[in-house]
């Protein structure tokens, strides 16, 4: 592979050059790489993934729409991503190229930083250091490196399985892929990736038609492993704008998609029932906006790893996890989650997520701060079908429209806030319900630090007594939880 300059490294030649300028005379500063973003519009044929699991399992819990969200035609936005795009930072328009070093660590980005993966490799214009470059329009592209330079005019799937079919990679040392441009591809198009990769996207794929098939998306891997992507956005009527299939080791730097039909990203093991197959997943950075149903849903995985998740008018949750363990998130802010079925919720864990092989449910899935806001919100937070292990340290839940705002049904160890969090609901309420049919009543539920106002209150059903449930520190409001 050709390496990339490390980021200190291109500075310290930036800085050099810039000083043996200015011994000539003035010298323009270099342009900063900003890395890659811009709106996105993907849609989809509707429905929800097979195993999604239930939108409420609630008996008792107001208004649980249960079963799936149907989902039925992608809302298109022209435009960019709005500038509300909240924490995080709005958005950026991609320039293409790249240059930089190493992938990064992942995690939730810090300093302002929205990913070290896709500062790594900016969109800057640069090409320098790629093993594969292919840039073009439409459906119009040149590929360069890993062979003799090629156009082809057949379509922008079949360039991109043109270029990955160049690439040469290990788990030590990726291929590495820049796109240019902006491009097309058909809505039912299963265009598929390799394993130990790096596809930097400065550039916006429009998907186009409706699509015809299961499991259509444009960037789609299935039985992979070690692939990272710094930047992509997405447009269009895609079916799934981003699907991963048994695939561990994946990355996702920026990413930004506006308007599905359907998920924005979906990962899952269901091509083996076995989420060791779906290890390691890192999310820095990523933006869904006008989706039918989940802004992201991960199914299946160990070993989760997320910086942040604005959600804006996602169809159904803006972040769902479900049968995963062991997952570390920094942020979800979202704005309208779940408005065409608001049984959901900006963020949600169901099927038995957080719950370990032995049957126990450790503290393993951690929100660092959740923000749930939006008059045609549903749901704030929703726990249900004997799932648990979680905690959210911080949060502010404010005027949603679905009820209970907060819901805990049939999950054990769940605390809101943390002993050193603080939470704020504004209006609705934190009720702990019960399903019969769906597990035993929940326990361990502590819900603590609590402001609240609005008329918010906090409730339970009468079979989650006796079970070690606890509000502590709860202010401004009515509580009637019993232990």
């Amino acid at each position: 592979m050709k390496s990339l300059l490390l980021p200190s490294q291109r500075a310290l030649l930036l800085y050099l050059g810039a000083v043996i300028a200015l011994g000539c005379g003035d010298a323009d500063q270099p342009n900063s790489a900003d890395g890659s973003g811009g709106s996105g519009d993907v849609g989809s044929s509707g429905g929800r993934a097979a195993g999604g699991g239930s939108a409420s399992g609630g008996a008792d819990g107001g208004s649980s729409a249960g079963g799936g969200s149907s989902a039925t035609g992608g809302g298109s936005s022209a435009g960019g991503l709005s500038a509300s795009a909240g924490a995080g930072g709005a958005d950026q328009a991609p320039t293409g190229g790249a240059s930089g070093g190493d992938a990064g660590s992942g995690g939730a980005a810090s300093g302002g930083t929205k990913s070290d993966l896709a500062e790594a490799y900016p969109c800057d214009g640069s090409t320098d250091g790629y093993d594969v470059v292919m840039t073009g329009s439409g459906d119009s592209w040149t590929i360069s490196g890993g062979g003799a330079e090629q156009t082809i005019t057949s379509g922008m799937a079949d360039a991109l399985a043109e270029a990955y079919g160049r690439l040469a990679g290990s788990a030590d040392d990726k291929g590495t892929l820049l796109v240019q441009g902006e491009g097309t591809i058909s809505a039912s198009a299963q265009v598929g990736m390799p394993s130990h990769m790096v596809l930097n996207l400065c550039g916006t794929i429009e998907v186009t038609g409706t699509p015809s098939g299961s499991d259509r998306s444009p960037l789609y891997a299935r039985g992979r492993t070690h692939i990272d992507i710094p930047h992509a956005t997405l447009t269009g009527t895609a079916q799934y704008g981003m699907f991963f299939r048994d695939v561990s080791n994946l990355h996702l730097g920026e990413i930004y998609i506006d308007g599905t039909s359907g998920h924005g990203i979906r990962v899952d093991s269901h091509g083996t029932d076995d989420r060791n197959n779906a290890k390691n997943i890192t999310m820095d950075y990523v933006q869904a906006e006008n989706t039918g149903t989940d802004g992201i849903e991960i199914y299946g995985a160990v070993g989760i790893e997320i910086g942040t998740v604005v959600a804006r008018r996602t169809g159904a949750c803006g972040l769902l996890l479900d049968d995963s363990i062991d997952a570390n998130i920094g942020l979800v802010d979202a704005v309208d989650a779940a408005w065409e079925d608001r049984g959901y919720a900006a963020f949600r864990t169901a099927n038995r997520n957080g719950r370990y092989d032995d049957g126990s449910y450790p503290t393993n899935i951690v929100l660092k701060e959740l923000r749930a806001s939006g008059s045609d919100a549903g749901r704030g937070f929703f726990c249900v079908s004997e799932s648990g292990g979680v905690e959210i340290e911080n949060f502010t839940i404010d005027g949603l429209a679905g009820d209970p705002a907060i819901f805990i049904e049939n999950c054990y160890n769940v605390k809101l806030a943390s002993a050193s969090g603080s939470g704020t609901l504004v209006g609705g309420r934190g009720y702990l319900g019960h399903n019969t049919g769906n597990g035993e009543a929940s326990r361990d539920v502590v819900l603590q630090n609590i402001a609240l106002s609005g008329g918010a209150k906090l409730e339970s059903n009468a079979a989650t007594c006796g079970r070690n449930n606890q509000a502590i520190n709860v202010s401004g409001g009515v509580v009637d939880v019993c232990e």
